[in-house]
């Protein structure tokens, strides 16, 4: 009896695993445009520096890989996440920056990270806007979505 308990615990336990697995592997997340947008200034986040965020305040201007560094600029990419299984998913967005980034307070940055919620099958938009003129970077700039620990989308900007 207690031989049979054990095998449909294995057996569900074993269901459960490849039922998890599929629904991690069936997100697709699809780039829909990048480069340079228009934003409104109540967007950015309340921090010292604009760092990113999502919006719904925006206008696409140009497909470019190469961003002006001027305070103002706004640049990052618009994106879908399609699933089947899931409503929601749990990314993480990473901003990797050319060179170590020092705020006024002396506080230094290699990325900037957070995680987030995204409804799935909607179509989303993140952007960097620079604010400050430590934030003028010049150089190769990310932008990475992780599910997980897997890289699932990575696109670079060239700052000049």
């Amino acid at each position: 009896m207690l031989r049979k308990a054990l095998i449909v615990f294995a057996c569900l336990g074993l269901i459960h695993c490849s039922v998890f697995r599929h629904k991690a592997a069936d997100v697709v997340f699809s780039e829909m445009n990048h480069g340079l947008y228009q934003t409104q200034n109540e967007d950015v986040l309340a921090s010292d520096s604009a760092m990113a965020t999502d919006s719904i305040h925006y206008k696409f201007l140009e497909q470019v890989d190469t961003i002006p560094a001027l305070t103002g600029t706004s640049f990052g990419m618009e994106y879908k996440v399609t699933s089947t299984s899931a409503k929601e998913v749990t990314l993480k967005r990473v901003w990797v920056f050319p060179y170590p980034m020092k705020d006024k307070k002396g506080r230094r940055y290699e990325r900037w990270e957070n995680k987030m919620r995204v409804s799935v099958n909607e179509t989303h938009f993140t952007y960097y806007k620079f604010v400050k003129h430590y934030e003028l970077l010049k150089g190769k700039w990310k932008l990475q979505f992780y599910q997980g620990d897997k890289l699932i989308y990575e696109r670079a900007f060239i700052v000049k």
